[in-house]
């Protein structure tokens, strides 16, 4: 089973796991969160990401999702991209639904959850909005 890893600038990694907690009742195996503080820097970061992905790489790789693109956890962890460590940014609770309830399939493709992750952005103005017309 690939090992789930969230990164991101502060807690935010931390809240995705803790609200996947509440979905599945408990903690799902094998995923670990890694927030960069603002007093840290890349390489102390650098250096914790390196033993999280060791550590979550059981034999099947690890897919890492960080929350922005461009960002210092993004950036930094994008030095360990291969096709053992699979790398998504812009990460939300949508794509990582999507991930933990389906890495057990060997064909899970990182362009669904990218997908997943664009579909759960919605403006729900827009959406009452039309379901006003239609009534």
């Amino acid at each position: 089973m690939k090992g789930i890893l969230f990164i991101s600038h502060g807690k935010m990694a931390e809240g995705i796991v803790d609200s996947l907690t509440m979905f599945f009742g408990e903690k799902p195996e094998n995923i670990d969160h890694l927030g960069l503080s603002y007093d840290e820097g890349p390489e102390s970061f650098k250096e914790q990401l390196e033993d999280k992905i060791v550590n979550l790489n059981k034999g099947d790789g690890v897919i890492i999702f960080a929350d922005l693109f461009g960002g210092t956890p993004a950036n930094t962890v994008s030095l360990f991209a291969s096709n053992d460590c699979q790398i998504i940014s812009g990460m939300n609770l949508a794509m990582a639904l999507e991930c933990v309830g389906t890495r057990k399939a060997s064909n899970l493709s990182m362009d669904e959850l990218v997908q997943t992750g664009k579909e759960g952005i919605v403006y729900i103005n827009d959406v009452l909005a039309e379901k006003n017309k239609k009534e």
